[in-house]
């Protein structure tokens, strides 16, 4: 396989899938499903991801080689590392939070090991306005 081949994910379609991911997150976490709203929480962080480094990079449809789930990886190739440790130190705090959390970890972990107070980090990390990363990662998509 050729890694610089082009997905069929287009931009358009990262973006619906972030934005639909954090709605997904609301849901869950209404309805009491903690582990599976974190779990599609850090996946909307990493689908935005990946929606800017297609920015940075001038493609429309992600490159096969950026089929990371490596959320540090994945800022350091959107080229947002420095910016966000720099210029936004509160939501780089939540962001390692969220990256401290491994794709493998949530998902074979025991649900039960997911409570509300977990679910209720995750919302102020993912979206408050001061210390969330997604408002951040959302208007660098725009």
């Amino acid at each position: 396989m050729d890694l610089t081949t082009d997905t069929s994910a287009d931009l358009a379609d990262l973006i619906a899938v972030a934005e639909e991911r954090l709605r997904d997150f609301q849901a869950l976490r209404k309805a009491g499903c903690y582990a599976g709203a974190v779990y599609v929480g850090r996946y909307a962080v990493e689908v935005f991801l990946k929606c800017l480094i297609c920015r940075r990079l001038g493609k429309t449809k992600l490159p096969v080689i950026f089929h990371s789930h490596n959320l540090a990886a994945l800022l350091f190739f959107a080229g947002l590392n420095e910016e966000l440790e720099e210029k936004q130190p509160r939501r780089f705090a939540s962001f390692k939070e969220v990256r401290g959390q491994r794709v493998d970890q949530l998902r074979y972990q025991n649900p039960a090991r997911v409570g509300v107070s977990d679910c209720n980090n995750w919302e102020r990390w993912l979206n408050d306005k001061r210390e969330g990363i997604v408002p951040w990662l959302r208007k660098k998509c725009r």
